[in-house]
């Protein structure tokens, strides 16, 4: 594959843009066009973050792409769009980040007597992220991208905010999660009821760990 010298470890795919996103060990990150099989562009690393260790996932909402340059002292976050623009870039608590997705709509619908449930709709406007970290503070946090308004205090130059809405504590819960978190799927559900004619976001999460164990959470 152009541009990676050294082995690749990560592999992400869109089914909806058709890329897909490589990360070799040297933490190169490179976006693919699937359709006619050929190098796109080269991912742009944030400052100050040589031989960190790189996450990736890919939107496949939006597009959008997320990178999580992890070293022993600090966590950077870069949200990319699918052209290589930089629209956020964070600074993250410390902590040793094990995965990271996006939240997913799907396109199917259940109608179940007077409730319709559907995974596509406007409720979900925003992309959502979710970052697994390991011990010894195993948690999942969970984040909207929203943009940024009058009230906000976004950093300089950005026009979009990471937004905590959730945090789950692993250690503290029944989940039953005994190793790292080595796997993440995130999806964004929206249930409708007809009679009340309200909307209800739902947010299911899955996970995998280290000892083969996977679990519902949310």
């Amino acid at each position: 594959m152009r541009g990676h010298i050294a082995p690749i470890k990560t592999l992400k795919f869109s089914k909806t843009f058709k890329v897909c996103i490589s990360v070799d060990t040297d933490g190169v990150v490179i976006i693919w066009d699937l359709t006619r099989f050929k190098f796109i562009r080269k991912i742009k690393p944030p400052v100050h973050t040589e031989h960190a260790r790189v996450l990736v996932s890919i939107s496949n909402d939006t597009g959008n792409i997320v990178t999580i340059h992890s070293t022993r002292y600090s966590n950077v976050l870069t949200i990319y769009t699918i052209n290589g623009e930089v629209i956020l870039d964070k600074k993250l608590k410390p902590g040793f980040v094990t995965c990271v997705t996006f939240g997913s709509i799907n396109d199917s619908q259940v109608n179940s007597g007077a409730r319709l449930t559907t995974n596509n709709h406007a409720y979900w406007s925003h992309d959502i992220v979710a970052l697994a970290f390991g011990s010894p503070h195993r948690s999942i946090d969970i984040s909207e991208i929203v943009p940024v308004t009058d009230s906000s205090e976004p950093a300089k130059g950005q026009s979009w905010l990471l937004q905590s809405s959730n945090t789950i504590h692993l250690d503290k819960s029944d989940y039953g999660i005994m190793g790292s978190i080595t796997a993440l799927e995130l999806f964004k559900e929206t249930e409708i009821d007809t009679e009340d004619k309200i909307c209800r976001g739902h947010l299911k999460l899955i996970l995998g760990d280290s000892t083969g164990r996977r679990r519902l959470v949310l």
